[in-house]
């Protein structure tokens, strides 16, 4: 390992994250490594700016912010075939390997290739309009698709592999992977499902029907989903990020990614615990 980008929650203001920034440059630089920002600098940083272009000589991106961060990290680099290491900076941290004080002894590991990757499938969405494809991207935890401003409810039509699964009144749709059942799907009613499950999980919004229920499908089924009522447009949201609008007779195609996340791991993870740990006690604090 010789190239490490960071890509940080600029959002993060209370000054912790400049402190730790300067930390990990200064470890990083003292065991030999090239260490680069990505995408911008803070004028007071003394240190290399990686663009997207750059990115494919980059050994590991170090992702230092809560989920968030890594989810945007995971649409940037995955295609790529860089792992991220994700370092605790955020409010609930699922997916994240470390918390700061943990890292400098995590270095030599690095550089020795001391650890585990753990492969996160991803989707790919596309939108097609009269036919013609008009948006493409990634996720890691989820595609949303959504009404649109209006409080009432759309028509929803979901085949699955060409077979229609429903037709529904209802806000929408989350479609995830295991590691997103977590996520939106979770809050939505969904069930959770362990990572290593290789499966597309689809959960309906506020659907106005007492019949149906969320879908755990195969990893390489093809879901397409088309709206009904779009009078005020909906929306195609990734990862909570990334979002698209969405016109009458637009169509949704999601599919499995044909690449996965890599996350560096240190230790074995307890999925189940790791659930009692983050979710049990879960509560909003501002």
């Amino acid at each position: 390992m010789k190239k490490v980008t960071l890509v940080c929650n600029h959002n993060i203001t209370d000054g912790k994250l400049q402190q730790a920034l300067n930390e990990i440059i200064s470890l990083l630089r003292n065991h030999g490594l090239a260490v680069s920002l990505f995408d911008c600098a803070p004028a007071n940083f003394d240190f290399d700016v990686c663009c997207q272009e750059e990115l494919q000589g980059i050994d590991l991106v170090i992702a230092l912010g809560g989920d968030g961060t890594i989810l945007s990290s995971a649409r940037l680099v995955a295609a790529k075939g860089i792992p991220i290491l994700g370092i605790k900076f955020g409010r609930l941290g699922f997916l994240s390997e470390l918390e700061f004080h943990e890292f400098p002894s995590t270095i030599p590991k690095l550089i020795d290739g001391n650890y585990m990757i753990d492969e996160r499938g991803m989707l790919a969405a596309e939108v097609l309009r009269a036919g013609k494809k008009v948006f493409q991207a990634y996720c890691l935890n989820d595609a949303v698709l959504s009404r649109g401003t209006l409080l009432r409810p759309v028509g929803l039509k979901v085949d699955v592999d060409g077979n229609t699964w429903a037709r529904f009144l209802g806000d929408g749709v989350v479609v995830s992977t295991p590691t997103g059942s977590t996520a939106y799907a979770l809050s939505a009613g969904g069930p959770l499902v362990t990572p290593n499950v290789k499966a597309i999980l689809l959960t309906p919004l506020c659907p106005h029907t007492m019949s149906l229920r969320p879908l755990l499908v195969d990893i390489d089924c093809r879901i397409h989903i088309t709206f009904t009522g779009l009078r005020q447009g909906g929306i195609l949201v990734l990862d909570g990020q990334k979002t698209y609008p969405l016109r009458e007779g637009d169509e949704v195609v999601i599919t499995s990614a044909p690449f996965h996340t890599k996350l560096v791991r240190f230790k074995h993870g307890n999925f189940f615990q790791l659930v009692q740990n983050k979710l049990s006690r879960n509560v909003y604090d501002g």
